[in-house]
């Protein structure tokens, strides 16, 4: 008997490491070519996190800079060996998809669905929406990283919610959220969902502690945010869609916006080739053509913005919602792949990722119809709370970064479209498969109903 555990043993373990390699091997392929990476050159954002990067860690400058002060500390740690970073990006994606592949297998019902999960998380993380920015230095490929273990460690929570797993999880949305603004608001909807499925009477502690955590996370985003930063935010707002739109600006000339033949030139000039190198908000208050536009701009430009977006709910909340399932494609993703990135065919990548946002809406809302009928079969787990939730902020959060940044608004989004799907994957089987097994026993009047199973562990 011992030997034949032994073997057992030996024989999962050789399935184990044979995965793991052939796993690594495919994203080693994909990244090889591109390893070289794409630096202040390339893209503009990297050079920001590089001057960043060359602050004092002692000066609070470091940690309110203009953007979030994450990626410049990664950057400062590897001593901007741009190489050696994108090395670095490569291995924790790998290793945070490896974490996740095993977590979804663990809370998978039955041998086909364990696999099932396995295989399809892995392939996932082949796409090369998410894939091809291991090689950029950009906050993409350690937001995406971070983001798979951050719901790894939901699941681990809502199963079985042990201090070392809250806090890791804690611990691991603050630092996804020192990543990117947006990131903030993404780990509270993660924090929040998990408590909501972990709220039992004897775990009331444990809920507060997620709260905590979520608004922690925006806190962080919150106190770490420069004022400078937002100054950027609204002068790419004014440039490129009030300059635009007749009512937007009418209404902001009504709130004593200054305005001028060339303003939207300007302050295009200003954000994206500043005279001041990777700093367009010092850049900003130094153009002497901005003169009479500054001070109305310092004082009153943030609060008009809100009231505006406030005011005129049409453009704030009815055209991100019409424009929803653009904002989930992937149609404006391609232009950032780094030179020589290698792709999987395109069959599989449009089987795993995919790419068309209306289908992809409508293959959730088949989902969440799954989800209902699975309610009334009585076959309802907690671990359903997180797929579920994270398709349904989906919106929100879409219409968050719409009003949030104008400018690159797919990749901003990227982490939406990425929750959605993957969402969806785990909403396949850990949701579509019990509730179809459910459907093909039948339902006898003897037999009764079955208990309702509220437990994510329950088989």
């Amino acid at each position: 008997m011992e030997t034949f555990v032994t073997r057992i043993g030996a024989r999962r373990l050789a399935i184990v490491g044979s995965l793991v390699l052939l796993y690594g091997t495919v994203r080693l392929w994909m990244f090889w070519p591109a390893r070289a990476g794409v630096g202040s050159p390339y893209w503009w954002d990297a050079g920001e996190y590089l001057r960043v990067s060359h602050l004092s860690l002692l000066s609070t400058q470091f940690f309110t800079e203009h953007k979030p002060f994450g990626y410049p500390l990664v950057l400062k740690i590897f001593g901007q060996n741009l190489g050696a970073v994108v090395w670095m990006q490569l291995a924790v994606s790998v290793a945070s998809w490896l974490f996740l592949a095993a977590v979804a297998a663990r809370c998978a019902k039955g041998r086909i669905a364990s696999y099932g999960v396995v295989a399809t998380v892995l392939a996932f993380s082949c796409t090369w929406p998410i894939a091809q920015w291991d090689a950029l230095l950009l906050t993409e490929s350690p937001s995406i990283s971070l983001f798979a273990i951050l719901i790894g460690l939901a699941y681990l929570s809502i199963t079985k919610p042990t201090a070392p797993i809250v806090v890791s999880l804690v611990g691991t949305a603050l630092v996804f959220s020192s990543l990117r603004d947006a990131n903030g608001a993404i780990a509270a909807v993660v924090m929040l969902l998990v408590a909501v499925a972990s709220l039992k009477p004897r775990r009331l502690r444990t809920t507060a502690y997620f709260v905590a955590g979520a608004a922690s996370c925006v806190l962080l985003v919150t106190v770490t945010a420069a004022p400078g930063r937002w100054e950027v935010l609204i002068a790419d707002q004014i440039d490129k869609r009030v300059m635009l739109d007749p009512t937007a600006l009418a209404y902001f000339r009504a709130h004593g916006m200054p305005t001028r033949p060339d303003l939207s030139a300007v302050l295009y000039e200003n954000t994206r080739t500043p005279t001041v190198p990777f700093n367009p908000a010092v850049s900003l208050r130094r153009d002497p053509r901005l003169r009479e536009f500054l001070p109305w701009f310092l004082q009153h430009g943030n609060a008009t913005y809100r009231s505006y977006l406030i005011d005129n709910p049409a453009a704030s909340l009815g055209i991100p919602t019409r424009r929803f399932p653009l904002i989930l494609s992937d149609a404006a993703l391609a232009h950032y792949r780094a030179p020589g990135f290698r792709t999987p065919p395109n069959v599989l990548e449009h089987f795993f990722y995919p790419s068309n946002g209306k289908h992809l809406i409508l293959i959730e809302l088949c989902l969440g119809a799954l989800a209902v009928l699975g309610l009334s079969r009585r076959v309802f787990r907690r671990d359903w709370i997180l797929p579920l939730g994270l398709m349904l902020s989906a919106l929100p959060l879409a219409i968050l970064v719409w009003d949030g940044e104008p400018s690159e608004v797919p990749r901003h989004a990227l982490l939406v479209g990425i929750s959605s799907r993957l969402a969806l994957w785990f909403g396949c089987w850990l949701i579509a498969v019990p509730v179809l097994e459910a459907m093909r026993k039948p339902r006898t009047a003897s037999s009764g109903l079955p208990p309702l199973r509220l437990d994510a562990r329950a088989p």
